[in-house]
């Protein structure tokens, strides 16, 4: 009898968190048999309680996903939940889909209630936080906030601050802009061998050397139906390495590998309706640092290549079906191939893949660094030259006017979407960038 009790009261506690385990994730909703795919921020060796703490102490995290891999049980930590993102909640054998029904961020006492709500917004306490992609001037942008029954956003707290920075802005940018700034910071990223960070003539950079076996993995994201841009800053130490940029293949099959060869950007793709294989003109050189961006673009079936922003060559494709062919490898590799060990010697930076096709002028904004400059806020001087407030007229207490690159021309506040530089600066007031707005309760999330 004693053991029938025991047995149940484990039973229980793996599938209920109570609330003297975890007050704020209590109680925690499951879905067998289902999974949140294309959000895995982290995949953590976990048993799902503990996977339940981390997910409350992780700003960006909203719902998990548990299964068993090689014996052991894993834990996907997931930027987005079902309500989000229902077309990414999909039947999957083997796993079990959970979320809290109050989801917090505690931190010691302070437990800011957090959400991820329909729309592609954010809760944070009374707050919804809402990107706005139209590129808009300081004044335009507020305007259109407050036309919506809201205001540019303002931050109570550095929490505050974080949570926006952590979800909603890099979340637009990791749904239209996947994102590496290769600096340790990236969520996601992992790295295998003697893979590690370097900065490289001032640039942060993953080093990777063939002798050490070293690549890089991240969770996989949906780019089988869509517009696609992949750029990325690369310094080859030789030039007959093969180096794999974007690698999506399994033991059977692959929908695309992206990769130099002798110093040349191939790409081979395996749409629904057959393969193509596209390769560029220019050579890259040795030990210096050159901007690479692939194109595709589906109603045109046109490929394009720019090398250091200047087109390079483009090719059309003849496939009827512009979709990809997913596998089901749960990541991309970086580095290498599935098969074989790695190839490469050299460093790479500021990778990043786009859900859409830049233009001519865009490659260069992306070579750059600004394709991703970050969002208007709520944050200002005009009034008073260097008092700085917010823009429901409270005063900014928590950093010093001059860590914000304050000057007398440079008036408005943004949040920067550069994870390398401050979270957020000042500057002219005139220049276009997104935004982000904030409502109060009263407005439906």
């Amino acid at each position: 009898m004693l053991l029938q009790l025991l047995v149940i009261l484990a039973v229980a506690m793996a599938t209920v968190v109570t609330s003297n385990f975890c007050p704020s994730f209590a109680p925690f909703y499951s879905d067998y048999g289902y999974a949140l795919v294309d959000h895995v921020i982290k995949t953590l060796p976990l048993f799902k309680p503990d996977c339940m703490s981390v997910c409350q102490e992780t700003l960006a995290c909203f719902s998990i996903n548990i299964y068993k891999q090689n014996g052991g049980f894993m834990c996907d930590l997931n930027r987005s939940n079902k309500k989000q993102s229902p077309g990414s909640f999909v039947a999957k054998t083997g796993y079990e889909y959970a979320e809290a029904k109050n989801m917090s961020y505690c931190v010691k006492e302070d437990c800011p209630v957090k959400d991820a709500l329909p729309g592609n917004k954010f809760r944070f306490n009374s707050s919804i936080f809402e990107f706005f992609a139209d590129r808009k001037n300081w004044t335009n942008a507020r305007e259109h906030c407050q036309g919506l029954g809201g205001d540019l956003a303002s931050f109570s707290s550095e929490t505050e601050l974080k949570f926006v920075l952590e979800t909603l802005l890099r979340s637009f940018l990791l749904t239209a802009i996947k994102m590496l700034y290769m600096d340790g910071t990236d969520i996601g990223l992992s790295l295998f061998g003697g893979a590690k960070f370097q900065v490289k003539d001032n640039r942060p950079s993953l080093f990777l050397q063939k002798d050490t076996k070293d690549y890089a993995t991240i969770p996989r994201f949906n780019f089988y139906t869509t517009d696609l841009t992949i750029g990325l800053w690369v310094n080859l130490k030789s030039d007959n390495d093969k180096m794999y940029i974007l690698n999506d293949e399994g033991d059977s099959d692959k929908s695309a590998r992206i990769f130099f060869d002798d110093g040349q950007l191939r790409a081979e793709m395996q749409f629904l309706s057959g393969g193509n294989n596209f390769q560029g003109n220019g050579r890259l050189s040795t030990n210096e640092w050159h901007h690479l961006a692939l194109t595709w673009h589906r109603d045109s079936r046109l490929f394009r290549l720019y090398i250091n922003g200047i087109l390079d060559k483009q090719d059309k494709s003849g496939e009827s079906n512009p979709n990809l062919k997913p596998t089901k490898e749960p990541y991309f590799l970086i580095g290498r191939r599935y098969s074989s060990s790695p190839e490469f010697n050299g460093w790479i930076s500021d990778w990043a893949v786009l859900s859409q096709t830049l233009s001519n002028d865009e490659i260069s904004l992306l070579k750059d660094g600004k394709a991703n400059e970050g969002a208007w806020i709520g944050l200002s001087d005009i009034q008073v030259e260097n008092k700085i407030k917010w823009s429901d007229g409270t005063p900014l207490v928590y950093q010093r006017n001059n860590d914000l690159s304050n000057t007398d021309d440079k008036d408005c506040g943004y949040l920067n979407g550069n994870s390398s530089t401050s979270k957020w600066a000042m500057s002219f007031c005139e220049k276009n960038l997104p935004f982000i707005c904030e409502f109060h309760d009263n407005r439906n999330g």
